[in-house]
């Protein structure tokens, strides 16, 4: 009988504006090992990362909302990017 609503975010990855990321994270261990090992997985995977930030901010938002009560939200990135894409960037920053 208690009012609920939902929220369901993606992947959270780092800040947007600063980079802090969560070092416990999986795609955060992924990428250092990347990095130290000067590999990358071959499989192409899409990636669904919504920062940190906008994640908060968008609960914050939607949990003061009274018409969210009862409601489910799915926060995720409305633009997913393709792994190989990240990948390139980090192999440019090298």
């Amino acid at each position: 009988g208690l009012p609920v609503s939902i929220y369901r975010p993606g992947a959270i990855s780092g800040h947007s504006q600063t980079g802090v990321f969560n070092s416990n994270d999986f795609l955060y261990k992924l990428i250092q090992g990347c990095i130290q090992l000067g590999v990358v997985p071959q499989a192409e995977m899409q990636l669904n990362l919504l920062p940190v930030d906008f994640a908060s901010r968008s609960i914050v938002h939607l949990s003061q909302q009274p018409t969210a009560i009862g409601e489910a939200f799915h926060l995720l990135h409305p633009q997913p990017i393709q792994s190989t894409l990240l990948f390139e960037f980090l192999r440019s920053q090298h």
